[in-house]
């Protein structure tokens, strides 16, 4: 599973895009372990949709302390 966080794949077409993938952690995790966990989550669901790729990830810092990520899950040609 390709992950990114720009638009697009290089050297690759999106083909579909298969929809948006997310994720939330609590502060009790720490960033780095958060992020990962976060990614994981998200490629699982991506796996589910039938997608090869994550586009235009992003992961902030929730008011609240937490972490949250989303991404645009694609099928390439």
């Amino acid at each position: 599973m390709i992950v990114t966080t720009t638009d697009n794949v290089p050297g690759r077409e999106i083909a579909k895009i298969l929809g948006i993938v997310h994720d939330a952690r609590t502060a009790l995790v720490s960033g780095k372990k958060a992020q990962e966990k976060i990614i994981k989550s998200m490629v699982k669901q991506a796996e589910r949709l039938g997608a090869d790729a994550i586009v235009s990830v992003k992961i902030d810092i929730a008011p609240m302390g937490g972490y949250s990520g989303t991404g645009t899950a694609v099928k390439l040609k």
